[in-house]
């Protein structure tokens, strides 16, 4: 009895080694893997074989599917994959775990159990590194080899306790399928993976203490269970709706899979046929390849990860804000803005939508005021983007410390970005103040001056659109650059015709009441188009 307490109490400690080594694992390789390594696993998402046999090398590498769903689970969390990506790994993960099965027909030492190792590896690494990027390797190794650990442990306290209670002589007297396949889902789930499992199958076939046919179904249990991982159950419920809908979908599949197969169970003797005459009658390489068979099924899935991932979030849909949707994006949880991968993309996607919003706020206020479109109330739009920039603004303060070192000068370049927005903020609060002499400007300006004021703010305007284009990442190269050669050509010649009409009223000694405003409206026009010319070029810093 006391035997059975002490290894409970190890496995709630492997489950708090499990539940550190995935924060600190995690935490790590945002630091690690950088933002071109997001970019090429974004290739491999348009090639769904390849991210199928990145999930099938890793599990069979470490011989648990449990390790690959919760790194990639992980990774769909900090942003580097998408969901369908992680959804089509996960199948490659079941299948690679059934495959590392096959070591079961030889004595082999765990990989997990190596790994282990990485712990204390990456604990002492810790104490010695002193640089910023050693001591980032030495967490994630640290992590690694904490959920490596922890998954170790709790199989072998679980498996201890099944040995302390002669669970052997259990299977022995179950014959009931169903019940059959619920002890392997149980026992599974517990263990975090069908390895143990199906180890004690093929021990009790091979001696003959249960049939063919109730190895099965236990086996199809295990197949099952492994979806219901602690560890796998932990990372995902506590990570948001994407951890839930990996957790969702693995279930589900293997669910399908169980279904499938108890159906086919009832058709007789084929599975006989499969241990006789393909595995001659060999119990550990029958029970290892009818895991492998449960596994590879699912492989029909990978052409719909797309659409499996759109139902997922259909299932598991996200909160929508009860605000403004145009202006709380800004206020960004705590929690994410923990993740510094995740956190600079969302901050960088906000200085994006604030230009955005600057420019169309932009358009409307000199719609009105040159060409008498319908008025509306700016004040409030005025304060929201303040608020906008503000929240924007401390949010890059609180990531700069977090990122990788590369990653520091952009958020400094969208920091002064930000500083252009706040300048165009106040260029466009002037344009407000203007709609109060919006009757005045048509009659104090001449029809030429009027005329060049309506051309020279569309001009800008498209500047405007051309940087608001810019900042998508996902145009080619050759466009951005094609896109930042006109900006600055279009640039140039707004500067020349510009100057060229300012020069025209001081030549004429003509600065009068009756220009003061179009005067006026010509240097912020000019200032507008500096800012926009400065984002431009802090833009292409962002490129390189």
């Amino acid at each position: 009895m006391l035997e059975i307490l002490y290894q409970i109490m190890i496995i709630f400690a492997s489950l708090g080694a499990i539940i550190y080594g995935i924060r600190v694992m995690n935490s790590s390789i945002e630091m690690v893997v950088g933002y071109k390594f997001k970019k090429a696993l974004a290739k491999g998402e348009k090639r769904p074989l390849i991210s199928y046999m990145l999930g099938t090398g890793v599990s069979f590498a470490t011989q648990t599917s449990t390790l690959t769903n919760v790194m990639a689970t992980g990774f769909i969390n900090i942003g580097i994959i998408g969901l369908s990506q992680g959804v089509v790994i996960s199948l490659g993960a079941c299948f690679g775990a059934s495959l590392a099965m096959i070591l079961l027909m030889f004595e082999s030492v765990s990989v997990l159990k190596i790994l282990s190792v990485l712990a204390f590896v990456g604990a002492i690494s810790l104490i010695i590194s002193k640089s910023k990027r050693g001591q980032t390797i030495s967490k994630l190794f640290l992590g690694l080899g904490l959920l490596c650990f922890g998954i170790t442990i709790l199989g072998t306290s679980v498996n201890t306790i099944i040995e302390t209670v002669d669970l052997t002589g259990f299977f022995v007297s179950i014959s009931n399928p169903m019940l059959l396949l619920l002890i392997g889902i149980a026992i599974s789930t517990i263990m975090q993976s069908a390895y143990p499992i199906v180890a004690i199958i093929i021990t009790l076939l091979s001696t003959g203490l249960i049939d063919f046919n109730s190895a099965c179904y236990l086996a199809l249990g295990a197949n099952v269970g492994a979806g219901f991982s602690i560890s796998l159950l932990i990372s995902g419920f506590s990570e948001g709706n994407n951890g839930r809908r990996m957790v969702l979908f693995n279930v589900l599949q293997r669910v399908f899979v169980t279904i499938l197969f108890y159906l086919l169970m009832l058709i007789p003797n084929w599975n006989l046929w499969i241990h006789n005459s393909l595995c001659g009658g060999i119990a550990s390489v029958s029970v290892v390849l009818m895991m492998i068979i449960y596994s590879f099924v699912p492989i029909v899935f990978v052409p719909l990860s797309n659409k499996i991932a759109t139902l997922l979030r259909v299932i598991i849909k996200d909160k929508k804000d009860k605000r403004n949707d145009e202006y709380s994006c800004f206020e960004i949880d705590e929690k994410v803005l923990n993740s510094s991968l995740v956190s600079y993309n969302l901050v960088k996607n906000n200085v994006q939508k604030i230009f955005k919003l600057e420019l169309d706020l932009n358009n409307e206020l000199t719609e009105e005021l040159l060409l008498n479109g319908k008025e509306n109330k700016y004040r409030g739009k005025l304060k929201a983007i303040e608020k906008a920039i503000k929240l924007t603004s401390n949010n890059l303060i609180r990531i700069s410390g977090k990122v990788a070192e590369k990653e520091i000068e952009k958020v400094n370049v969208l920091i002064n970005i930000l500083n252009d927005c706040s300048r165009i903020l106040k260029i466009n609060t002037e344009f407000e103040g203007f709609l109060q002499d919006k009757n005045k400007i048509s009659q104090k300006l001449s029809e030429e001056q009027f005329k060049f004021i309506i051309v020279l703010n569309e001009t800008i305007k498209d500047i405007g659109e051309r940087i608001y284009k810019v900042f998508d990442e996902n145009i080619a190269k050759k466009v951005k650059k094609d896109e930042l050669n006109i900006i600055f050509k279009v640039n140039n010649m707004v500067v020349a015709k510009t100057n060229e009409s300012k020069h025209k009223l001081l030549k004429k000694n003509n600065i009068n009441k009756d220009n003061s405003l179009y005067f006026k409206l010509l240097n912020e026009l000019s200032e507008l188009q500096n800012e926009y010319v400065d984002v431009t070029i802090k833009m292409s810093l962002l490129e390189e």
